[in-house]
């Protein structure tokens, strides 16, 4: 074998990899350096030398038959407009730093005398601005503070303009006019079609009273009548709260909750049904709630919540009755 025969086959193999290569660039987002097979730090003269010899590789009149040369066509553009974005400090900035998306936008932006690091900056804050946008879309939050304030203790509101806020004196000559103050905020997030996943805190002061944890909580979501959720606390008293809701038309619904206190299962759960209707602008609903202090046979016989009413029963037994009764 001769040695151009030799080159000949080493550059038909050549090509069948680029042809690989070319056709998982097109199924995904474009990477233009993986086209021109160099480096994202590679000079502007080291993307030059690999499009020249790409090129000639590429070229379609290197190739005869009518399919070989319709293709190579494709792959002649495709290099040459990766050549043109790489070369180009504007369109490489924008490429480097929101791909595609930062190409088509570049000229939004109306960076047109900066140096190619003020054009970087200036996509890598917009990228920043992007990502965050997508954060806060994918991870929704909410905030919400109360506080609970006697105003029966409150003499007068004084603005102080140095702090730039209200003072409350109370007739007693002290601040203390807040009762409680109550703060909550969750992130909810899709974890998965109709799942949806929140973390939530809770804080509650309320004179000598305190209490803060956090609460996970999944929902499912059964199409546009029907939902269910689990809500369990990080913190002790693990108490598991399981709701759910079925809207059997517009006007009329079921709204199910299930409360158990121990995971142990020592106490019996806390089961309450709604049933609710709607009329007009008014809601009517119909509540049946068992409570934690019933019994099924054996189980849940020695619960604690059971030995008041047990006492009650008794003495009501032992109470005489009345001679009208």
């Amino acid at each position: 074998m001769n040695a151009d025969a030799w080159d000949e086959e080493a550059e038909e193999a050549r090509l069948r990899d680029m042809e690989r290569e070319c056709a998982s660039n097109s199924e995904a987002s474009p990477d233009y350096y993986k086209i021109l097979n160099v480096s994202r730090h590679a000079s502007t003269e080291q993307v030059r030398d690999s499009y020249k010899r790409l090129s000639l590789l590429f070229h379609p009149d290197r190739h005869h038959d009518a399919e070989s040369r319709e293709w190579a066509h494709r792959q002649f553009n495709i290099i040459n407009h990766a050549y043109e974005m790489l070369t180009d400090p504007r369109s490489r900035a924008a490429y480097d730093q929101l791909g595609e998306e930062g190409v088509r936008l570049s000229a939004a932006l109306g960076l047109k005398v900066q140096s190619p690091r003020d054009l970087q900056a200036a996509f890598q804050h917009y990228a920043r601005c992007q990502r965050i946008e997508e954060i806060e879309l994918w991870s929704r939050s909410n905030s919400e503070i109360v506080v609970d304030i006697d105003s029966t203790k409150l003499k007068f509101l004084s603005w102080m303009t140095k702090a730039g806020a209200y003072r409350a004196k109370s007739s007693h000559g002290d601040n203390n006019c807040v009762e409680g103050v109550h703060m909550q905020h969750s992130f909810s997030a899709d974890l998965a079609t109709d799942l949806l996943g929140t973390v939530t805190g809770k804080m509650f002061l309320h004179g000598s009273s305190r209490f803060s944890n956090v609460f996970g909580t999944l929902k499912y979501t059964a199409g546009i009548k029907s939902w269910a959720s689990v809500k369990m606390p990080a913190l002790p008293p693990y108490t598991v709260t399981f709701r759910g809701m079925h809207y059997l038309n517009r006007y009329r619904f079921y709204v199910a909750k299930v409360n158990q206190q121990t995971l142990n299962l020592l106490t019996p759960p806390s089961v309450s049904v709604s049933y609710g209707h709607v009329f007009g602008r008014l809601i009517g609903t119909l509540t049946m709630s068992t409570g934690n202090r019933y019994a099924l046979g054996p189980f849940w016989a020695n619960s604690p919540t059971r030995f008041g009413l047990e006492s009650s029963n008794k003495a009501a037994a032992a109470k005489p009755s009345h001679p009208l009764e």
